[in-house]
Protein backbone atom coordinates (compact mmCIF):
# COMPACT_ATOMS: atom_id res chain seq x y z
CA UNK A 1 0.00 0.00 0.00
CA UNK A 2 0.86 3.28 -1.09
CA UNK A 3 0.34 6.74 -0.05
CA UNK A 4 -0.21 9.58 -2.58
CA UNK A 5 -1.09 13.04 -2.09
CA UNK A 6 -3.33 15.38 -4.35
CA UNK A 7 -3.83 18.89 -3.88
CA UNK A 8 -2.25 18.32 -0.51
CA UNK A 9 -4.49 15.97 0.35
CA UNK A 10 -3.46 12.43 1.57
CA UNK A 11 -5.32 9.08 0.53
CA UNK A 12 -4.30 5.61 0.16
CA UNK A 13 -3.73 3.56 -3.03
CA UNK A 14 -3.80 -0.05 -2.94
CA UNK A 15 -3.96 -3.16 -4.94
CA UNK A 16 -6.42 -5.25 -3.48
CA UNK A 17 -6.37 -9.73 -3.24
CA UNK A 18 -8.84 -9.87 -5.15
CA UNK A 19 -7.63 -7.51 -8.19
CA UNK A 20 -4.12 -10.00 -8.36
CA UNK A 21 -6.65 -13.41 -8.33
CA UNK A 22 -8.06 -11.02 -11.31
CA UNK A 23 -4.84 -9.93 -13.20
CA UNK A 24 -3.53 -13.54 -12.80
CA UNK A 25 -6.54 -15.32 -13.99
CA UNK A 26 -6.87 -12.76 -16.90
CA UNK A 27 -3.16 -13.60 -17.68
CA UNK A 28 -3.44 -17.75 -18.04
CA UNK A 29 -6.47 -17.52 -19.90
CA UNK A 30 -4.33 -14.97 -22.68
CA UNK A 31 -1.37 -17.25 -22.20
CA UNK A 32 -3.52 -20.52 -22.74
CA UNK A 33 -5.39 -18.79 -25.94
CA UNK A 34 -2.33 -17.51 -27.32
CA UNK A 35 -0.34 -21.48 -27.00
CA UNK A 36 -3.90 -23.30 -28.49
CA UNK A 37 -4.24 -20.66 -31.40
CA UNK A 38 -2.40 -21.12 -34.96
CA UNK A 39 0.29 -17.94 -34.30
CA UNK A 40 3.86 -18.78 -34.57
CA UNK A 41 5.29 -17.66 -31.48
CA UNK A 42 8.24 -18.17 -29.23
CA UNK A 43 8.06 -18.69 -25.52
CA UNK A 44 9.44 -15.62 -24.63
CA UNK A 45 6.07 -14.02 -26.67
CA UNK A 46 3.48 -16.28 -25.37
CA UNK A 47 5.16 -15.30 -21.53
CA UNK A 48 5.02 -11.56 -22.13
CA UNK A 49 2.19 -10.74 -24.72
CA UNK A 50 0.05 -11.48 -21.90
CA UNK A 51 1.02 -8.82 -19.44
CA UNK A 52 0.66 -5.90 -21.84
CA UNK A 53 -3.42 -6.17 -22.11
CA UNK A 54 -3.37 -6.71 -18.29
CA UNK A 55 -1.01 -3.23 -17.78
CA UNK A 56 -3.86 -1.89 -20.29
CA UNK A 57 -6.41 -2.71 -18.29
CA UNK A 58 -5.28 -2.05 -14.91
CA UNK A 59 -3.97 1.23 -16.05
CA UNK A 60 -7.21 2.08 -17.25
CA UNK A 61 -9.30 0.81 -14.39
CA UNK A 62 -6.66 3.56 -12.69
CA UNK A 63 -7.43 6.76 -14.80
CA UNK A 64 -10.98 5.88 -14.15
CA UNK A 65 -10.77 6.01 -10.21
CA UNK A 66 -8.48 9.06 -10.14
CA UNK A 67 -11.08 10.87 -12.53
CA UNK A 68 -13.50 10.01 -9.29
CA UNK A 69 -11.09 11.27 -7.11
CA UNK A 70 -10.54 14.48 -8.37
CA UNK A 71 -14.38 15.23 -9.19
CA UNK A 72 -14.81 14.80 -5.45
CA UNK A 73 -12.10 16.64 -4.51
CA UNK A 74 -13.68 19.20 -6.98
CA UNK A 75 -16.64 18.81 -4.78
CA UNK A 76 -14.70 19.74 -1.78
CA UNK A 77 -14.97 15.80 -0.65
CA UNK A 78 -12.05 14.09 0.88
CA UNK A 79 -10.96 11.02 -0.78
CA UNK A 80 -9.47 8.30 1.55
CA UNK A 81 -8.62 5.51 -0.27
CA UNK A 82 -8.59 4.41 -4.21
CA UNK A 83 -8.31 0.30 -4.37
CA UNK A 84 -8.14 -2.01 -7.53
CA UNK A 85 -10.94 -5.06 -7.64
CA UNK A 86 -11.55 -7.94 -8.94
CA UNK A 87 -14.58 -5.85 -10.45
CA UNK A 88 -12.52 -2.82 -11.05
CA UNK A 89 -11.97 -0.44 -8.52
CA UNK A 90 -13.72 1.91 -5.91
CA UNK A 91 -12.60 5.61 -4.27
CA UNK A 92 -13.64 5.80 -1.23
CA UNK A 93 -14.58 8.95 0.65
CA UNK A 94 -12.62 9.79 3.50
CA UNK A 95 -13.92 9.56 7.24
CA UNK A 96 -16.11 12.57 8.36
CA UNK A 97 -17.07 13.38 4.78
CA UNK A 98 -20.78 13.76 3.73
CA UNK A 99 -22.80 10.12 3.39
CA UNK A 100 -23.13 8.56 0.32
CA UNK A 101 -26.88 9.35 0.41
CA UNK A 102 -26.49 12.95 1.80
CA UNK A 103 -24.94 14.69 -1.19
CA UNK A 104 -26.97 16.60 -3.70
CA UNK A 105 -28.11 15.45 -7.80
CA UNK A 106 -25.28 18.07 -8.92
CA UNK A 107 -22.82 16.36 -6.98
CA UNK A 108 -23.73 12.81 -7.44
CA UNK A 109 -23.72 13.36 -11.38
CA UNK A 110 -20.46 14.84 -11.48
CA UNK A 111 -18.48 12.42 -9.13
CA UNK A 112 -19.82 9.51 -11.17
CA UNK A 113 -19.86 10.91 -14.49
CA UNK A 114 -16.52 11.52 -14.94
CA UNK A 115 -15.41 8.07 -14.65
CA UNK A 116 -16.94 7.08 -18.06
CA UNK A 117 -15.79 10.06 -19.60
CA UNK A 118 -12.07 9.75 -18.56
CA UNK A 119 -12.04 6.36 -20.09
CA UNK A 120 -13.78 7.91 -23.30
CA UNK A 121 -11.75 10.83 -24.07
CA UNK A 122 -8.62 8.50 -23.47
CA UNK A 123 -10.18 6.37 -26.25
CA UNK A 124 -11.16 9.42 -28.44
CA UNK A 125 -7.25 10.52 -27.64
CA UNK A 126 -6.15 6.91 -29.43
CA UNK A 127 -8.45 6.98 -32.14
CA UNK A 128 -5.62 8.11 -34.53
CA UNK A 129 -3.91 5.30 -33.55
CA UNK A 130 -6.35 2.41 -34.35
CA UNK A 131 -6.61 3.22 -37.93
CA UNK A 132 -5.93 0.56 -40.34
CA UNK A 133 -4.22 -1.45 -37.29
CA UNK A 134 -3.81 -5.38 -37.93
CA UNK A 135 -5.61 -7.58 -35.54
CA UNK A 136 -3.68 -10.37 -33.98
CA UNK A 137 -4.23 -12.78 -36.70
CA UNK A 138 -2.80 -10.93 -39.01
CA UNK A 139 0.18 -9.97 -37.29
CA UNK A 140 3.41 -11.40 -37.84
CA UNK A 141 7.15 -11.19 -36.71
CA UNK A 142 7.80 -9.72 -33.42
CA UNK A 143 4.03 -8.57 -32.92
CA UNK A 144 4.63 -8.00 -29.01
CA UNK A 145 6.67 -4.77 -29.61
CA UNK A 146 4.12 -3.32 -32.12
CA UNK A 147 3.38 -0.02 -30.64
CA UNK A 148 0.51 0.71 -33.17
CA UNK A 149 -1.38 -2.60 -32.39
CA UNK A 150 -1.17 -1.91 -27.92
CA UNK A 151 -2.28 1.68 -28.69
CA UNK A 152 -5.31 0.16 -30.67
CA UNK A 153 -5.62 -2.32 -27.99
CA UNK A 154 -5.91 0.45 -25.62
CA UNK A 155 -8.24 2.55 -27.08
CA UNK A 156 -10.80 -1.00 -27.21
CA UNK A 157 -10.15 -1.36 -23.02
CA UNK A 158 -11.26 2.18 -22.55
CA UNK A 159 -13.62 1.72 -24.79
CA UNK A 160 -15.19 -1.08 -23.75
CA UNK A 161 -15.15 0.51 -19.75
CA UNK A 162 -16.62 3.63 -20.90
CA UNK A 163 -19.71 1.75 -22.51
CA UNK A 164 -19.70 -0.72 -19.70
CA UNK A 165 -19.72 2.17 -16.32
CA UNK A 166 -22.47 3.80 -18.42
CA UNK A 167 -25.15 1.45 -18.66
CA UNK A 168 -27.79 2.88 -16.00
CA UNK A 169 -27.63 0.44 -13.46
CA UNK A 170 -26.73 0.37 -9.39
CA UNK A 171 -23.98 -0.35 -8.38
CA UNK A 172 -21.91 1.37 -11.73
CA UNK A 173 -21.68 4.59 -12.45
CA UNK A 174 -24.20 4.61 -15.41
CA UNK A 175 -26.77 4.00 -12.33
CA UNK A 176 -26.06 6.29 -10.34
CA UNK A 177 -25.91 8.86 -13.10
CA UNK A 178 -29.56 8.02 -13.93
CA UNK A 179 -30.32 7.99 -9.74
CA UNK A 180 -28.92 11.95 -9.79
CA UNK A 181 -30.76 12.79 -12.57
CA UNK A 182 -34.35 11.57 -10.88
CA UNK A 183 -33.58 13.46 -8.20
CA UNK A 184 -33.17 16.48 -9.87
CA UNK A 185 -35.96 16.21 -11.60
CA UNK A 186 -38.38 15.02 -9.15
CA UNK A 187 -36.85 17.56 -6.74
CA UNK A 188 -36.64 14.31 -4.21
CA UNK A 189 -33.09 12.81 -3.45
CA UNK A 190 -35.35 9.59 -1.46
CA UNK A 191 -37.65 9.32 -4.52
CA UNK A 192 -35.17 9.40 -7.08
CA UNK A 193 -32.98 7.31 -5.19
CA UNK A 194 -35.85 4.48 -4.93
CA UNK A 195 -36.41 5.10 -8.43
CA UNK A 196 -33.71 4.30 -9.96
CA UNK A 197 -32.98 1.53 -7.10
CA UNK A 198 -36.16 -0.30 -8.36
CA UNK A 199 -35.16 0.22 -12.39
CA UNK A 200 -31.99 -1.91 -11.85
CA UNK A 201 -33.30 -4.30 -9.47
CA UNK A 202 -36.27 -4.89 -12.84
CA UNK A 203 -33.10 -4.93 -14.99
CA UNK A 204 -31.12 -7.51 -12.63
CA UNK A 205 -34.35 -9.55 -12.27
CA UNK A 206 -34.75 -9.91 -16.35
CA UNK A 207 -31.54 -10.92 -16.55
CA UNK A 208 -31.89 -13.66 -13.73
CA UNK A 209 -35.14 -14.79 -15.64
CA UNK A 210 -32.86 -14.44 -18.71
CA UNK A 211 -30.15 -17.49 -17.38
CA UNK A 212 -32.60 -19.25 -15.46
CA UNK A 213 -34.73 -19.72 -18.53
CA UNK A 214 -31.61 -20.87 -20.46
CA UNK A 215 -30.37 -23.29 -17.74
CA UNK A 216 -34.01 -24.87 -17.69
CA UNK A 217 -33.57 -25.66 -21.93
CA UNK A 218 -30.13 -26.13 -22.22
CA UNK A 219 -28.86 -27.68 -18.88
CA UNK A 220 -27.32 -25.68 -16.16
CA UNK A 221 -23.98 -26.33 -18.03
CA UNK A 222 -25.09 -22.81 -19.59
CA UNK A 223 -24.16 -21.13 -16.15
CA UNK A 224 -20.28 -21.55 -16.97
CA UNK A 225 -20.67 -19.69 -20.65
CA UNK A 226 -23.05 -16.44 -18.66
CA UNK A 227 -20.14 -16.88 -15.14
CA UNK A 228 -19.74 -13.28 -15.45
CA UNK A 229 -22.95 -12.16 -16.29
CA UNK A 230 -24.08 -14.13 -13.75
CA UNK A 231 -22.02 -12.46 -10.87
CA UNK A 232 -23.05 -8.91 -12.12
CA UNK A 233 -26.56 -9.60 -12.08
CA UNK A 234 -26.26 -10.83 -8.37
CA UNK A 235 -24.24 -7.65 -7.73
CA UNK A 236 -27.03 -5.90 -9.41
CA UNK A 237 -29.66 -7.29 -7.73
CA UNK A 238 -28.05 -7.15 -4.13
CA UNK A 239 -26.71 -2.97 -4.39
CA UNK A 240 -29.78 -2.07 -5.90
CA UNK A 241 -31.79 -3.37 -2.52
CA UNK A 242 -28.97 -2.24 -0.54
CA UNK A 243 -28.98 1.83 -2.10
CA UNK A 244 -32.87 1.76 -1.80
CA UNK A 245 -32.87 0.49 2.34
CA UNK A 246 -30.41 2.97 2.90
CA UNK A 247 -32.42 5.49 0.82
CA UNK A 248 -34.71 4.42 3.58
CA UNK A 249 -32.32 4.65 6.59
CA UNK A 250 -30.75 8.22 5.81
CA UNK A 251 -34.52 9.89 4.66
CA UNK A 252 -34.07 12.24 7.25
CA UNK A 253 -30.95 13.83 5.77
CA UNK A 254 -32.34 14.21 2.81
CA UNK A 255 -33.31 16.83 0.43
CA UNK A 256 -36.41 18.75 1.12
CA UNK A 257 -39.64 16.72 -1.18
CA UNK A 258 -41.25 17.56 -3.91
CA UNK A 259 -42.63 21.44 -3.14
CA UNK A 260 -42.98 22.84 -6.69
CA UNK A 261 -46.40 22.16 -8.97
CA UNK A 262 -44.04 21.08 -12.05
CA UNK A 263 -41.94 18.25 -9.45
CA UNK A 264 -44.99 17.27 -8.67
CA UNK A 265 -45.93 15.92 -12.00
CA UNK A 266 -42.14 14.69 -12.72
CA UNK A 267 -42.41 13.26 -9.54
CA UNK A 268 -45.07 10.75 -11.60
CA UNK A 269 -43.00 10.45 -14.77
CA UNK A 270 -39.83 9.54 -11.97
CA UNK A 271 -42.25 7.20 -10.32
CA UNK A 272 -43.49 5.89 -14.27
CA UNK A 273 -40.16 4.71 -15.05
CA UNK A 274 -39.58 1.87 -13.00
CA UNK A 275 -43.33 0.62 -13.72
CA UNK A 276 -42.66 1.28 -17.54
CA UNK A 277 -39.48 -1.06 -17.02
CA UNK A 278 -41.73 -3.62 -15.38
CA UNK A 279 -43.99 -3.67 -17.78
CA UNK A 280 -41.68 -3.93 -20.91
CA UNK A 281 -39.18 -6.45 -19.29
CA UNK A 282 -41.35 -8.84 -17.82
CA UNK A 283 -45.14 -8.56 -18.68
CA UNK A 284 -44.11 -7.99 -22.85
CA UNK A 285 -41.29 -10.69 -22.65
CA UNK A 286 -38.45 -7.94 -23.02
CA UNK A 287 -35.97 -10.79 -20.81
CA UNK A 288 -35.48 -12.27 -24.17
CA UNK A 289 -33.99 -9.52 -26.01
CA UNK A 290 -31.66 -8.33 -23.52
CA UNK A 291 -27.73 -8.18 -24.49
CA UNK A 292 -25.48 -10.60 -22.88
CA UNK A 293 -21.72 -8.85 -21.50
CA UNK A 294 -20.22 -10.53 -24.74
CA UNK A 295 -22.19 -8.76 -27.00
CA UNK A 296 -21.35 -6.09 -25.44
CA UNK A 297 -18.32 -6.81 -25.90
CA UNK A 298 -18.07 -8.01 -29.43
CA UNK A 299 -19.74 -4.60 -30.51
CA UNK A 300 -17.45 -2.60 -28.69
CA UNK A 301 -14.68 -4.81 -30.67
CA UNK A 302 -16.44 -5.37 -33.65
Amino acid sequence: MAQDTVQGQRFTFSIGASAWVGMGFLYLSLYRDLGDSSLSVTTVEQLTFPLVPVGILAGSIVVHEFAHAAAMLANSIRVGKISLEIWGGYTQAADGSPSFFQLPAGKVFSIYVVGPLSNLLVAAGLWYFALDTPSLGELSGPYVSRMDFWLSMALKINLLLAVFNILPLIPLDGGHVLRSILMGISGSAVLGTIAAGLFSLIVGTAYVRYIAIAALQSGWDVLLSHVFLTIFVGAVVLMSCIVMMGAVAERHDFEPRVVHPFQRIAAIVVVGLPVATLYMLHVQDGWMHLPTLSEITDLVFG
